[in-house]
């Protein structure tokens, strides 16, 4: 999700879009998309140096969060499309509620957006098709889930029925 965010910063006429992950192999992806790029590198330390207007957390980890609460500007958007599958998640809400920060999360609504989305690879802005790495079967998709990305796209055909 957070390759396809920075790929509609971009396709959106976004000033600076910078995507930051640990993954060489998104951070590629990200650069086909003419995102500016770089390890995110919490784990080295990495403190929030710049601030932005919209910033996007798909890493699903507190740390990142936080790190993203911290990446926002006064007043900014703070989106998370990431799962944080932990029964808890602490969230530096002190600090998020002195910047004034607007936080979103949960689950797209799609069918309102597709649309918008449709549009904007049609007219040639948005590449969706450089996150995708891979591209399977559906009746090879309990296999293909397995695959840790960033994108497997199913294709659906006629499944064979035994005779």
């Amino acid at each position: 999700m957070g390759l396809y965010a920075a790929g509609a910063a971009v396709a959106l006429g976004a000033g600076r879009v910078l995507y930051l992950d640990d993954s060489p192999q998104r951070r590629e992806r990200a650069s086909l998309m003419n995102a500016e790029t770089a390890p995110l590198a919490l784990a080295e330390g990495r403190l929030a140096s710049e601030q932005f207007d919209i910033v996007v957390e798909a890493a699903g980890d507190a740390a990142a969060l936080g790190f993203a609460i911290e990446s926002c500007a006064a007043n900014g958007i703070l989106t998370s499309v990431a799962i944080h599958l932990g029964a808890t998640t602490p969230v530096p809400l002190t600090r998020a509620y002195y910047k004034g920060l607007t936080f979103a999360t949960g689950r797209v609504q799609s069918r309102p957006t597709f649309p918008h989305a449709m549009a904007c690879i049609a007219c040639g802005a948005f590449h969706p098709e450089k996150v995708t790495h891979r591209i399977v079967s559906i009746n090879d998709a309990i296999e293909a889930m397995t695959d840790p990305g960033p994108k497997v796209v199913f294709r659906c055909e006629p499944v064979n029925a035994p005779d």
